[in-house]
């Protein structure tokens, strides 16, 4: 991807490519965050292209969403591995931005174009977000008229220690909590000559996660997890509705933190791709923990148990704004997430109820609409149903077979052809709520976050 200076003269527009990219190179290439250090809040970053693929005169936009005010850098590493600051730039050299608000780069008062020229192949988009500026004045020192800067070596370096600053990072690999000033996302890019798109077919991928056994003895185990983990196995592989080479299934002691983080960091980013579905469902414990990011307004982290998990120690656990890190990888592809745990919906921060009385019968109406608050749990085109709200628990059905969200789910799945996961949600929804009122005298309540473009049909 080049970026092209369009001149705005008396009459014309005039293409100028820059001569200083063709001269500069930077060593340095932008690095991927391997989720491991603390992030209390989540910078999104996609493009204009579902595929994430450009050919040669194509135009790219890029959009930047942060969860927080603060101080957005975006790089870009072209095929070459130069490295140029997009934002800031002579346009728009403040690069303060507002928190939940989307970003567009080129916006309507840049007077440039990101444009696809040579040379063409892997390309990437990093975008931080710092909640203090940093102290790096030649990062915005555009001289000679120069739109934008392909940064040097020793500025890249610059800018790393500034932002390891920012977040208590010592050395290369250690680091310790710090003030948590800092968030990024990666997103990779491919370039290619006119006409030279590649044609692959779609995909669909299933991930199965269960936790029904625990190395920690003191953790209940939940042997109904295991039944709803065979029964989703078997229609899946009876269906048309899957890959079924390509699924994933991840049950007791495979589901430890280190392998499932591994799913989301390597597996499903190196073989799935932009425009893929992948459909994943966790069926096991969740719990609760005293927040340390100051992210959450209740006070508590919602938090996913493994099979390694211990019961005193969330650390061992999957936190929710870990679990938020972790599918920004699956930036592209369209994610459906459905979580039959206890506090699930704590996992996602526009997670919805119901809307209006009216859309069930007279008498459903609790007040359940806003569940979660900060966080995200991925890029656009992601959705999540979740059994229960932050605060409630899931429950398994009466007769101990299933737990009562995946038997509602199964009994439309088999039953209602061609259902989408909207669709399924609003089934669902009440039958969960009113057995669990009628057998256990509890409210369990179904929610959804649905930022899917369009529908994903779940039994084609």
């Amino acid at each position: 991807m080049k970026i092209v200076k369009i001149l705005l003269t008396v009459g014309c527009l005039i293409l100028f490519v820059p001569q200083l990219f063709a001269q500069r190179r930077a060593i340095i290439p932008v690095e991927r965050s391997q989720g491991s250090r603390p992030q209390s809040f989540y910078v999104n970053v996609s493009v204009d292209h579902e595929n994430h693929v450009y050919e040669s005169g194509d135009l790219m936009k890029v959009t930047v969403e942060s969860s927080k005010a603060g101080y957005l850098y975006l790089l870009y590493k072209d095929a070459r591995g130069n490295v140029t600051l997009l934002f800031p730039n002579s346009y728009h050299s403040a690069n303060r931005i507002e928190g939940n608000k989307k970003e567009v780069i080129p916006s309507a008062n840049m007077e440039f174009d990101l444009k696809t020229m040579p040379p063409f192949g892997k390309e990437t988009l990093q975008a931080i977000v710092t909640l203090k500026p940093i102290e790096e004045s030649s990062l915005t020192n555009f001289r000679d008229g120069q739109t934008f800067n392909v940064l040097s070596s020793r500025q890249l370096r610059d800018l790393r220690e500034e932002a390891a600053r920012a977040i208590g990072v010592v050395g290369r690999n250690r680091e310790e909590r710090g003030e948590n000033d800092l968030a990024d996302c990666v997103l990779d890019i491919t370039t290619v000559p006119k006409g030279q798109v590649p044609q692959t077919r779609k995909k669909r991928y299933f991930v199965g996660i269960c936790v029904a056994k625990y190395s920690d003895r003191r953790i209940p185990e939940l042997p109904a997890c295991e039944k709803d983990m065979e029964a989703m196995i078997r229609f899946f592989n009876a269906s048309s509705a899957i890959d079924a080479d390509e699924s994933r299934v991840y049950i007791n002691e495979r589901a430890t933190k280190e392998k499932i983080k591994d799913l989301f960091y390597n597996y499903l980013p190196n073989h799935t791709k932009p425009g893929d579905e992948i459909l994943v469902y966790w069926t096991g414990h969740g719990g609760r923990c005293s927040d340390t990011s100051g992210d959450e307004r209740d006070g508590y982290d919602e938090t996913l148990i493994l099979y390694d998990s211990k019961h005193d120690d969330p650390e061992t656990q999957l936190i929710d704004d870990d679990f938020g890190r972790w599918v920004q990888n699956l930036s592209g592809r369209k994610v459906l997430f459905i979580l039959d745990t206890c506090h699930s919906s704590g996992m996602a921060n526009r997670a919805k109820g119901l809307h209006s009385s009216s859309d069930w019968d007279s008498d459903w109406n609790f007040g359940f609409n806003e569940c979660a608050t900060v966080k995200d749990i991925g890029q656009s085109n992601l959705a999540l149903i979740a059994s229960c709200a932050k605060n409630e628990v899931s429950l398994v059905r009466d007769e101990q077979d299933m737990s009562v969200m995946t038997w509602y789910i199964l009994e439309h799945l088999k039953r209602d052809s061609g259902i989408n996961h909207h669709q399924l949600y609003r089934k669902i929804k009440p039958q969960v709520y009113h057995y669990v009122k009628k057998m256990y005298q509890i409210e369990q309540n179904v929610s959804i976050q649905d930022d899917f473009d369009s529908p994903m049909i779940l039994n084609p």
